[in-house]
């Protein structure tokens, strides 16, 4: 049974990974490629700035920590071992693992944490996007 945290601040300003449905797949390690659903909404607001599945088009990203190619709280929880391939999560980002004091304007405003639904759907040592 997930426990929904959604706008529950964390006082460590961590991530925080509430896991929906467990996957049994591949755990993501520095250098895979992720591919992924996403819908993303600003902590504390009711609807989406950023959603895969309502464009139908999953997200393909490579983790590699320290190259921004994503956020911060993605790395983090997915180097955690807790998103496997066919994991459902809830992630709760605060700012200062999202868009940090600037937000990213019009959707994130300044020092606001973020919170994602994710569905992962596959993970790969070289580049597969599933279309």
């Amino acid at each position: 049974m997930a426990l929904f945290l959604s706008d529950a601040a964390d006082p460590n300003n961590e991530t925080q990974i509430n896991i929906m449905k467990e996957g049994r797949g591949k755990t993501p390690k520095q250098g895979d490629y992720i591919t992924l659903h996403y819908k993303m909404r600003v902590q504390g607001q009711h609807h989406d700035f950023d959603d895969t599945w309502l464009i139908k088009k999953p997200y393909t990203f490579k983790l590699d920590p320290g190259a921004r190619k994503v956020i911060d709280g993605w790395e983090k929880a997915f180097l955690s071992g807790k998103l496997k391939e066919g994991t459902t999560a809830e992630l709760v980002i605060p700012y200062q693992e999202a868009y940090y004091e600037k937000g990213a304007p019009p959707y994130v405003p300044a020092r606001s944490g973020i919170v994602c639904k994710i569905e992962v759907l596959s993970v790969n040592d070289h580049r597969c996007v599933i279309l």
